[in-house]
């Protein structure tokens, strides 16, 4: 309106409602940049309300607007302390998450060193009955040790107990040969033991047949 009287008298302090306009429409910018900022900060964009906090606040000040720069600072350092402490707890939550790892990977590895050291035992002691001669029983032991290492992924540890197995395979064999080879001539004494008395009897005979026929 005042702008319209003015052209009607001439235009009469035009450029000067002009500028005092255009001052009004900066101050509202102010707000609506406060505003923006605002909605931003409810949506969690923290760092794009602060972008517009100052830029709010910049524009305040170039108009020695003391009201829009005072509140536009305000929310800014508000923003700003938000975002440090999204950033701080956004930090112990990532250390937390990295100091669960590390305990969940050190109850890990200490399990698979308990696991390991069981393995180690188990092979230990199929070792030993392989030395007393027990092979069934240390295929046994060593079959369960090489099925620990393979869990475990320790495929190197599995491979070398192969060559045990096989050799408590060829032990059991030579054991079963042997036992055959014994049983064998157990069998061929007895009937070594059997014709001896039979071939004595038949001597005795003959002797006294001979004895007994006359001159």
């Amino acid at each position: 309106a005042a702008r319209e009287m003015s052209v009607e008298t001439g235009n009469t302090g035009l450029q000067y409602i002009d500028g005092q306009l255009d001052r009004v429409l900066r101050h509202v910018r102010v707000f609506d940049l406060i505003a923006q900022g605002e909605r931003k900060q409810e949506y969690g964009n923290l760092e794009g309300a602060i972008a517009l906090y100052k830029e709010a606040k910049e524009m305040a000040e170039t108009l020695y607007f003391g009201e829009g720069k005072a509140e536009a600072l305000k929310l800014q350092m508000e923003a700003e302390e938000a975002l440090d402490q999204q950033k701080m707890d956004e930090a112990a939550k990532l250390q937390e998450q990295i100091n669960e790892e590390v305990a969940s990977m050190a109850v890990e590895n200490e399990q698979k060193s308990n696991d390991q050291q069981s393995a180690m035992d188990i092979e230990n002691q199929g070792n030993a009955l392989l030395a007393q001669g027990f092979y069934e029983e240390a295929i046994t032991f060593y079959q369960t040790a090489q099925a620990m290492y393979s869990k475990l992924e320790m495929e190197e540890l599995a491979e070398e107990i192969e060559p045990k197995i096989i050799a408590a395979q060829a032990g059991m064999e030579a054991a079963r040969k042997a036992a055959e080879m014994e049983k064998a001539a157990e069998e061929a004494s007895e009937e070594a033991d059997e014709i001896q008395p039979e071939e004595a009897d038949g001597e005795k005979e003959e002797q006294t047949e001979e004895t007994t026929q006359p001159d």
